[in-house]
């Protein structure tokens, strides 16, 4: 998995046009029980929301994310591609809850 200043240096295969954003999934964002349980990523299939860091952004100037941005965007939201062979999403921009400015982010039940 390639670093942020990796990904700012090299372009992804897909150009996301108009307020779309494309992202790759992180997988250090986790789910916590109420009682204090961590559900990895991996298995919580039906997680309220979901995060990532930002790979390519729309050409529109109101696109509000730039390139490594760590978002994140509402449950089944976007479109699952595979670019290069690695799993990303496709989603609109107004399905960006948020962008994560530092720390590490823990979806509660």
């Amino acid at each position: 998995m390639g670093t942020v200043t990796e990904m700012k240096a090299t372009k992804p295969a897909v150009r996301p046009v108009g307020t779309r954003v494309l992202f790759k999934p992180e997988l250090n964002v986790e789910r916590k029980t109420a009682g204090g349980i961590h559900i990895p990523t991996v298995t919580s299939q039906e997680q309220q929301a979901h995060g990532g860091i930002v790979v390519a952004a729309g050409d529109r100037v109101e696109v509000k994310v730039k390139v490594g941005d760590r978002i994140l965007v509402t449950a089944y939201s976007g479109t699952r591609v595979k670019v290069d062979g690695e799993p990303m999403f496709l989603v609109n921009e107004t399905e960006i809850l948020a962008v994560i400015e530092r720390g590490n982010v823990e979806l509660a039940e």
